[in-house]
C-alpha cells in the first residue's frame, strides 16, 4: 500500500530551484519521479520542478542599422 504524500510545487523563481548539488540528490523526489541533475544541480525539497528553460528574447535596433539580440539577460 502506498502513502498518499503532499507536495508543493516551487515556484518558477523559488530560491529552492536548483539548489542543492547533484551528488547530494536522492534519484528520486517525493513523488518519485526522477530529479533532474544535468546541469549538476537539483531542486531542494520534495519536489523536483519540471519548468522549460526561458526562451524569450528581444532584439535592439543600433544607430548603425545592426541589431543586436538579447535573451536571458545577455547579448546573444
Amino acid at each position: 500500500m502506498t502513502a498518499l504524500l503532499k507536495t508543493h510545487a516551487l515556484s518558477r523563481s523559488s530560491s529552492a530551484r536548483n539548489r542543492v548539488a547533484a551528488i547530494n540528490c536522492p534519484s528520486l523526489d517525493q513523488r518519485g519521479e526522477v530529479r533532474d541533475v544535468d546541469d549538476g544541480f537539483c531542486d531542494a525539497g520534495a519536489f523536483e520542478s519540471e519548468f522549460e528553460p526561458e526562451t524569450s528574447f528581444f532584439v535592439v535596433p543600433l544607430p548603425s542599422g545592426k541589431t543586436v539580440m538579447f535573451g536571458n539577460n545577455k547579448a546573444i
